[in-house]
């Protein structure tokens, strides 16, 4: 991954096909009264889920309608969905003059984000 704001090369985040499947990942540790812990994948699953049977279908050609819907949601989730989300939203955070997220700031941050 390239940082933005300095351009350095941080090659200490895994590969995204490492990350697959990690569950958990997005689990809010402290959710106020009544928010799911799960929301930020129960938000996102029903994309994810969606793009196996569209990538055969782009691969087949024969896209449906909706299709194009779908890949522009996933397309604007990929990077907030990145686990590196944390240190890009920090140096975001500190060039703006504000505190760096904590705690589930990050994962809010990903629900909000289309």
């Amino acid at each position: 991954m390239r940082r933005k704001a300095t351009g350095a090369v941080d090659s200490g985040f895994r590969k995204a096909k490492t990350l697959a499947f990690r569950p958990g990942m997005y689990r809010l540790a402290s959710p106020p009264a009544g928010v799911d812990r799960d929301i930020v994948d129960k938000l996102r699953d029903p994309v994810e889920n969606g793009l196996r049977d569209l990538a055969g279908r782009l691969n087949d050609r024969r896209l449906q309608p909706g299709d194009d819907k779908l890949l522009s949601a996933y397309a604007a989730a990929a990077g907030v969905r990145h686990p590196s989300l944390e240190a890009v939203a920090a140096d975001h955070q500190a060039r703006q003059g504000l505190a760096a997220t904590q705690g589930d700031d990050v994962q809010y941050a990903r629900a909000r984000t289309p």
